[in-house]
């Protein structure tokens, strides 16, 4: 995650009284110093569609199984914080930052979309998440957290931030572009994922009734045995987790052209 030179409202204040006594010759003032947050929410209607992908280029995206009582539905919020030179400009930024939704095919999309000048944050939240529907995150930069889903597939594509994935049952694919510190977990299905050999974690796999699989990662200090697996590539700086009580596991090198897949945050 990138960091950003965010202020307090008193350093702004400070910042303000310096520049007002200083002269014209010392610049205007830095675009991204001041911030305004908003949020706003809507529902989607499956009709038909099994799968719903999401983007989220610029902040969390968080996903909530549960009983929906009056038919399959979706609720969705957008949290969202913009950024400027004023509070003025950085409140009309936020009519900036927006959610675009399509169907295409069996596929409901979902994307965050911006258009303000200073890189935004946008938390992303679905909540309930019908069961026996799937879901994909691709190209999500920042921390995914999928709980409580029940009878569907569970993907993170091209993913560059920290994970947490806990299905109930369901399989469960993540490819790690640029991978942090995760896990996930699922009563009933295989987990597989991908990430760069160039990584540094400290990995940990675990399975009751399945096979554990490493292609093309050179674990160091590997241990083997019935049903568990651990193992470190690089210097182990973050710690990834994968358990599953019924079902398969495999840990693959994630080709190299795919590695930067995932749309770095703007600094």
């Amino acid at each position: 995650m990138r960091s950003r030179g965010r202020v307090s409202f008193g350093s702004v204040l400070l910042a303000l009284a310096v520049v007002a006594g200083c002269s014209n010759k010392d610049g205007p003032t830095p675009p991204c110093v001041v911030s305004a947050t908003g949020s706003s929410h809507g529902q989607m209607l499956p009709q038909g569609q099994m799968t719903l992908k999401c983007t989220n280029s610029y902040g969390s995206v968080t996903v909530l199984g549960g009983d929906v009582k009056d038919g399959p539905r979706i609720d969705w919020y957008l949290a969202k914080t913009a950024w400027a030179s004023s509070l003025r400009d950085a409140q009309g930024g936020l009519e900036k930052i927006f959610p675009d939704t399509t169907r295409v095919g069996d596929t409901l999309k979902f994307d965050a979309v911006t258009a303000t000048m200073c890189s935004p944050d946008v938390g992303l939240t679905f909540n309930p998440f019908p069961p026996g529907m799937n879901f994909v995150a691709d190209s999500t930069v920042g921390r995914v957290e999928v709980s409580y889903l029940l009878g569907a597939s569970i993907s993170l594509l091209r993913h560059n931030g920290p994970f947490y994935v806990r299905a109930i049952e369901g399989a469960i694919f993540i490819e790690a572009a640029v991978p942090d510190s995760g896990r996930a977990t699922t009563g009933k299905g295989n987990i597989e994922l991908h990430l760069p050999a160039s990584s540094s974690v400290a990995l940990f796999a675990m399975t009751e009734r399945g096979a554990i699989t490493v292609i093309g990662l050179p674990l160091m200090g590997r241990v083997d045995s019935t049903g568990f697996l651990s193992g470190t590539l690089g210097a182990g700086t973050d710690t990834i987790r994968l358990e599953t009580k019924d079902g398969d596991i495999t840990l693959k090198a994630l080709p190299s052209v795919e590695m930067r897949a995932a749309r770095p945050r703007a600094p």
